[in-house]
């Protein structure tokens, strides 16, 4: 579906860019000198999601940007901890866990985990040009639940906290 963009966003500056090093900062425009932003998917509370060309794969992924204040120990452990509950989770309903890594421009510090992209719209986005019938809302909440029953059985069991329809 999606091929090795020409233009993509520069991590360092978020300027658009055809080139590594961005051609208007001088910078590393790719993550790892391997991810290449394509577009922001979504910004929430704690963090922003891009979209991504991994070049060593040749594939899209999500890449979820989550910034921390250097010295602030217990949100590091927090994010350690969510990178290791994902790097076990394996069912149809959560994305897959690739990779994560940190990343530090000037006094800018945060933590990228990388997950499998899932493509089409969310259910937020579908619900705005159609109608659900009974059915296929029961059908919807009959997926949503087993991914919430197999989260929620692991020892110890993994709460999502921002299931909307925004994130369906």
């Amino acid at each position: 579906m999606f091929s090795d963009p020409e233009i993509w966003l520069c991590a360092t500056c978020g300027e658009q860019t055809a080139a590594d090093p961005c051609t208007v900062c001088g910078q590393p425009a790719a993550l790892q000198d391997r991810y290449r932003l394509m577009r922001r998917l979504g910004t929430g509370e704690s963090s922003t999601t891009w979209l991504a060309w991994d070049a060593h794969e040749a594939q899209t992924v999500a890449i979820k940007e989550l910034p921390w204040r250097a010295g602030d120990l217990q949100a590091r452990a927090r994010m350690v901890r969510e990178a290791e509950v994902l790097q076990q989770l394996s069912h149809p309903g959560v994305p897959t866990y690739i990779d994560h890594f940190w990343t530090r421009q000037g006094r800018h510090h945060a933590m990228c985990l990388i997950e499998e992209h899932v493509p089409g719209p969310t259910l937020l986005e579908e619900a705005k040009t159609r109608r659900y019938s009974r059915a296929e809302v029961l059908d919807i909440m009959e997926e949503l639940l087993g991914t919430l029953v197999y989260l929620h059985e692991r020892s110890p069991a993994v709460l999502h906290r921002d299931l909307k329809p925004a994130n369906v």
